[in-house]
């Protein structure tokens, strides 16, 4: 039911028995005829409880939600609310889990779009029947609940249960040096109905403030996910937020999440997705259910109450660790699912919350289900507008939106061959097709920091180089793993699964999904196009209440943040959460993704004023005016830099032996153990087979040690550096197998210390034959050199190193990667 979709539908009607299923399809037919579509068969099987009706016709088109544009930015705007969308005809997502940065979000699973072209199997018991037969409904009416409880709330979100207590304990997750973390773990009880019975460990960790005199509400992160760990991200990326220069800062793993107890992590999850990479994806659905089924058995075999992971649970969670730490009053920050659950905290716990920042919000009423594929075309959509109207990205990207549609079917025709690394650094030969493509686009649209290069992108795919897709599947392996085998996942699948099949799953249904579809390309439907109903069933858990279904009023003071290109909480969202809290501030920050406040600098001076005053004026945003915005990179640059953002992805890091980070609009790295490399790459990664790479380095201690570029990086030992001292000798090396091979080394014609230099380096992969490795330094060649064809294509990134008895202490500034 959408562009390009064939002219039969399927239902499938899950009952206790044949009568139920069909009680449950009745529901769908007047629907369904009112769009040209009849039913002319059906298939029960009774070992599943499933029925299965085929539906023929010709769909009747349903014009779409008109798109939304972001309100135009006018020179010397103060800031800018965001224009209120179309009305809203149906519930829109929730996120789907977050990636490494923020609350950047993910597909559950990879191949669950394939995984409905694979079909059911279902017993070849075939009933005929009319439309006669089945009753009309006036409206999608949610999909009928097992074992629901209905009506209001359920007793699960009471807090204060005599059993929860904080204990202090060591932090679980790795702490950075120069962080100060004082960590406990707030002990509640699994079921809150049941608070005599089984209890659970929530980790979580005080950040205190850089202030000699901190105020003295501090802040409470809500991770995204649901089911994301936060607290040994957030630990690496305090600069990303901009709260401890005021207040202290608390974090915590969610029930069921992070280093919280029990996990509800699934690496069997993982472990079929490994295993699918080398086999054909329309086959793929038995293995992913085999894997499902093994996750929950297993969950339940070590007695975990899968019903008690929600999202009202994790609120009075919220709550019972206010009152355990003795906070009288505190300030709400959540990014992506993060704000559903501050949206609950506001309705069950107001009393305590001083102010509420919602970053990239996720609605209680929106339908994740129904409206993924269509919010992922409306960011698509301002993507290759905003390419359009930038005179230079439609000079040299013309009819981008064409060239990404022609990729796509290219794929699908050629399904080209690559190697893909799995968390384990095992190789495997995959076939990547055009959803690949759709996935890439909709994950990178997450990342501000990737949106510039985004074009670019685009027409290397289209040219035939599709290393960028084998780096994004091993990413999504990587994410949904914990390693090393000690740590957990990035993301608990168990969690999303319990929060998403209770509280989305049973208020849509087949054809919600369907008709949401409607008027959006096949290609991106296709990608969307999940079992989730199916899986849910597999999940089994206890339907939410139904007020996890509405919008949420409160009159806390809030400041709404969205990203122009957010492709899963998109910026109308933020309008209507507007609607129902009356004391908010709602910005658009043009040229963000998604989770605003680890994106940009200007969102950190808003949220600092609101907290400063949240019952005051509306905060100056105008760093949101005629400035911002994208700004795409020409043909010929991969990414550049100029170290002026502290946010742009280079990190903090600070250990024995090392420190970097952002000064004074550089970045500065220090080596001081002998023999110690540092590498440093861009988030995301630049992934190149043929790359000039040049930055400029500024000594600032002029001792033994080298400074360089690193080309093809795979893993420590598989890798180019070409690297130059603070005395002018350079060495080009080839690292394989734990063996360092010197290809080249000597010395340049400037050798005085203490210089900008500015440095260049090239590595070059030709498809047959030995490639070039050059080093110019301040535009005089340096080194040339054959270099093996085998390495391959792999990350851009640097290199500091320290030799004999010195150190390397460099500025870094102006990092950019061209395309050969």
């Amino acid at each position: 039911m959408h562009e390009g979709s064939p002219k039969t539908f399927e239902g499938r009607y899950f009952g206790k028995g044949l009568e139920e299923a069909l009680r449950r399809a009745q529901a769908d037919s007047a629907f369904l005829a009112a769009r040209g579509l009849e039913a002319v068969a059906q298939v029960w099987d009774e070992q599943r409880g499933l029925l299965t009706v085929r539906y023929e016709g010709s769909p009747t088109p349903v014009s779409p939600p008109a798109a939304w544009e972001p309100p135009a930015l006018q020179p010397g705007a103060t800031g800018h609310p965001v224009s209120p969308p179309p009305p809203a005809t149906a519930r829109e997502p929730i996120t789907s889990p977050p990636p490494p940065v923020g609350a950047q979000t993910r597909k559950p699973l990879r191949l669950l779009g394939a995984l409905t072209a694979a079909g059911t199997v279902v017993a070849a018991l075939v009933l005929a029947f009319g439309l006669d037969a089945l009753a009309p409904r006036p409206h999608l009416a949610p999909r009928e609940p097992t074992g629901a409880a209905e009506g209001g709330r359920d007793s699960r979100g009471a807090a204060g249960a005599a059993s929860s207590k904080a204990v202090p304990v060591e932090c679980r997750f790795e702490v950075p040096i120069g962080v100060v973390a004082e960590c406990g773990d707030l002990i509640v009880p699994e079921d809150r109905r049941r608070p005599e019975g089984r209890l659970i460990r929530l980790h979580y960790a005080v950040f205190p403030s850089e202030a000699e005199t901190p105020a003295p509400d501090p802040v409470v992160y809500l991770h995204g996910g649901p089911g994301g760990g936060a607290l040994e991200q957030v630990a690496w990326e305090l600069d990303a937020y901009p709260f401890l220069a005021d207040r202290d800062l608390i974090v915590f793993d969610q029930r069921g999440s992070g280093f919280s107890t029990p996990s509800l992590d699934c690496p069997e999850i993982t472990e079929a997705e490994t295993e699918l990479l080398d086999e054909d994806r329309d086959v793929g659905w038995t293995t992913w259910a085999n894997a499902l089924e093994g996750c929950r058995d297993r969950l339940r075999d070590e007695g975990i109450d899968l019903d008690a992971y929600d999202t009202d649970a994790s609120a009075a969670d919220v709550e019972d660790l206010r009152r355990a730490l003795g906070i009288e009053r505190w300030n709400l920050y959540g990014i992506s699912y993060g704000t559903r659950l501050a949206l609950t905290v506001m309705r069950d716990h107001p009393e305590a919350v001083r102010s509420v920042i919602l970053d990239s919000v996720a609605l209680p009423q929106a339908d994740l289900l129904a409206d993924l594929a269509r919010n992922a075309q409306g960011a698509f959509n301002r993507f290759f507008t905003a390419c359009r109207r930038d005179s230079d990205c439609d000079r040299d990207f013309p009819e981008l939106k064409a060239t990404f549609t022609e990729a796509i079917s290219r794929l699908d025709e050629e399904t080209p061959d690559v190697e893909v690394l799995d968390p384990d650094g095992a190789r495997h030969d995959a076939n990547i097709y055009g959803e690949d493509l759709v996935g890439f686009l909709f994950h990178r649209l997450y990342e501000t920091a990737s949106i510039p290069r985004l074009p670019g992108a685009i027409a290397q795919i289209d040219d035939g180089e599709h290393q960028l897709l084998a780096a994004f599947l091993a990413e999504q392996l990587e994410y949904g793993s914990g390693r090393p085998t000690d740590r957990p996942s990035w993301i608990s699948e168990g969690v999303w699964l319990s929060v998403t099949c209770a509280e989305e799953a049973p208020f849509t249904n087949e054809f919600a999904i369907a008709d949401a579809g409607i008027g959006v390309p096949g290609p991106i439907y296709d990608y969307f196009d999940e079992p989730i109903l199916d899986i849910c069933d597999l999940w089994g858990v206890e339907r939410a209440a139904d007020d996890m279904n509405e919008a949420t009023r409160s009159e806390l003071p809030s400041l709404l943040l969205a990203g122009e290109f957010d492709p899963i909480t998109p910026p109308e969202w933020t309008m209507t959460a507007a609607k129902t809290l009356p004391r908010s501030h709602a910005f658009l920050f043009p040229g963000v993704g998604h989770g605003v406040l680890p994106s940009t600098s200007c969102a950190h001076r808003v949220a600092r004023t609101f907290l400063a005053a949240p019952e005051g004026e509306r905060p100056d945003a105008s760093c949101t005016g005629a400035a911002a915005g994208v700004r795409f990179l020409p043909r010929d640059l991969v990414m550049r830099d100029d170290f002026s953002e502290p946010l742009s992805g280079w990190g903090k890091y600070e250990e024995p032996g090392l420190r970097a980070g952002y000064r004074d609009g550089a970045y500065r790295a220090e080596v001081t153990t002998i023999d110690y490399p540092w590498y440093g790459f861009p988030y995301p990664p630049v992934v190149e087979s043929n790359a000039r790479v040049e930055v400029d380095v500024t000594w600032v201690k002029a001792q033994a040690g080298h400074v360089g570029v690193v080309c093809g990086w795979k893993e420590p030992f598989d890798h180019f550096v070409l690297a130059i001292g603070s005395d002018g000798r350079y060495k080009v090396e080839r690292w394989k197998d734990d063996v360092v091979k010197k290809i080249d080394a000597g010395r340049a014609p400037r050798q005085r210390s203490g210089d900008r230099w500015r440095m260049s380096a090239v590595c070059e992969t030709p498809a047959e034959g030995p490639g070039r490795a050059r080093l110019w330094l301040d535009g005089t060649l340096v080194a040339d050199v054959d270099i093996d064809a085998g390495w391959g294509p792999g990350e851009v990134g640097l290199i500091l190193e320290a030799g004999g008895q010195g150190s390397v202490d460099v500025l870094l500034d102006d990092f950019v990667v061209r395309r050969r």
